[in-house]
């Protein structure tokens, strides 16, 4: 009987011991557009060095359910990356509710560091026109601690450890 809860006390143990840090980095611009969000989508989000994939874009009020449908009005985005221009094309043949403007596909490897997008004009479904400024991109990580074990038996471990700017981050975890 003693055995069994010795094991029982260095399982509960162990289990709980258990957990594991994951990060999840992306680009967001530095102003906020109020009915517009921007998002920038890293190939392989939970890589520091993957390069970016997208920038998409996004009318607000898709969150109560009903999607709205948004049309980039230029044929193609700038981006500018250390003083050098790189030309995006853009097609609207696709019909969906949302702008998907695919940098990596393009040649275009953008790894660290920030950059400014020239996205343009967006129409949304009411007819009204927003011009957006030059967004300038910072990248943001996202860090979370969680136990896979006791995760997987229904219990929500999950917490956030830091959720915010790349430079930020590297700020405070310096030695």
């Amino acid at each position: 009987m003693a055995k069994k809860i010795i094991v029982i006390i260095f399982s509960v143990l162990i289990f709980n011991a258990c957990s594991v840090y994951s990060s999840y980095y992306s680009y967001y611009p530095v102003e906020e557009i109020k009915t517009l969000a921007i998002k920038g989508t890293i190939k392989n989000g939970d890589s520091k060095n993957s390069p970016l994939s997208s920038i998409s874009v996004e009318d607000k009020r898709n969150l109560n359910g009903k999607k709205h449908k948004l049309i980039l009005l230029n044929n193609s985005i700038i981006l500018v990356k250390d003083g050098k221009e790189y030309i995006i094309p853009y097609s609207n043949s696709n019909n969906y509710e949302d702008i998907y403007i695919y940098i990596y596909k393009n040649g275009v490897n953008i790894i660290n560091g920030d950059f400014i997008a020239y996205i343009g004009k967006v129409k949304l479904d009411t007819g009204e026109i927003i011009n957006l400024p030059p967004l300038h991109f910072k990248k943001e990580i996202l860090v979370e601690n969680y136990n896979p074990i006791l995760d997987t038996l229904n219990q929500n471990t999950t917490k956030k450890i830091f959720d915010g700017l790349m430079e930020d981050y590297e700020k405070r975890n310096k030695y």
